[in-house]
């Protein structure tokens, strides 16, 4: 259901079937490529063939569906919360669905893959195997996350996108490769000095754009390995640390008086007053007007 039709023999590309309604192309996004799309039909379609890998997350709607490949029937139903691996070059001939959706689409693109993950052997890892409707509930948090964040704009930045992206991967490849499946290793933090200058450096920069891949590289490590390793050293990810460490900088400049509340959001990466204030509200249940009124240190 996520790729176009074609006639017996061509290529399909996904990304022309169904309405995009919002996608991370032309926003401030470091992951995969994603779309919000909605798809209705019940027509037949005769040969799909997925050019790229695809995770699919059902958000609205329910279809029934049914399609052959490799001589294999397959019948299921899509509901919310459901999710789908379509591997590169799965075929399935023909397909029939009834049913209108609305679906997050999530393409594993070479590119990305090669940018942040480890090496060739790792990219090699990422051949999924084809589960068309499953439920998992951490992976469908991770493609919820991504689709709240394209709604509005990816407001967030680049180092959520990639956090997210890299997080989704590294999970996709735990439960879900085709062969050979070993978990990555969990004890894998990083040495305390090296821990050190990582924060440190985070400290001096967050008024900047703080990618993973930029923090990465100052211990020479991939955006996987790095995401990794600092999860376990720390207990939250890149994303969530600096955020909280932009959050706590905020409380300082906002109680000293010295700045206005739009220069303090500029100055500390954020994109906007509005995105400062909402993200400031969520994390302290105040506006920053209010604590700064309030006079809280």
């Amino acid at each position: 259901m996520i790729a176009q039709p074609a006639s017996k023999g061509a290529l399909s590309s996904p990304v022309e079937l169904g309405q995009t309604l919002v996608s991370t192309s032309g926003l401030r996004w470091g992951g995969l490529p994603a779309r919000w799309a909605r798809f209705t039909t019940t027509l037949p379609i005769d040969y799909l063939r997925w050019p790229r890998t695809y995770i699919a997350l059902t958000l609205q709607g329910t279809v029934s569906l049914r399609y052959r490949s490799s001589g294999v029937s397959h019948k299921i139903t899509t509901r919310p919360g459901c999710i789908g691996i379509w591997p590169r070059a799965y075929e399935a001939s023909p397909i029939t669905w009834v049913g209108s959706t609305e679906v997050l689409l999530v393409e594993l693109e070479d590119v990305w893959l090669m940018e942040h993950l480890d090496n060739h052997e790792t990219i090699a890892n990422v051949n999924l195997q084809h589960h068309p409707a499953f439920n998992d509930e951490r992976i469908e948090t991770l493609l919820r996350s991504i689709a709240a964040e394209i709604s509005t704009g990816c407001l967030s930045g680049h180092l959520y996108g990639q956090s997210l992206s890299t997080a989704l991967i590294c999970l996709l490849i735990h439960r879900y490769r085709r062969e050979n499946r070993r978990p990555i290793p969990s004890r894998n933090e990083l040495c305390q000095q090296a821990l050190k200058e990582i924060l440190d450096y985070i400290e001096r920069n967050l008024g900047g754009d703080l990618s993973l891949k930029r923090i990465a590289a100052l211990k020479n490590m991939s955006a996987q390995r790095f995401c990794l390793m600092f999860h376990e050293s720390v207990g939250t990810t890149p994303h969530q640390y600096v955020i909280q460490r932009r959050i706590e900088k905020a409380k300082r400049l906002l109680t000293l008086r010295s700045s206005c509340i739009v220069e303090i959001a500029l100055d500390l990466g954020f994109s906007s007053q509005s995105h400062f204030t909402s993200v400031f509200k969520r994390m302290t249940g105040v506006t920053p007007k209010k604590y700064r009124a309030s006079g809280t240190n």
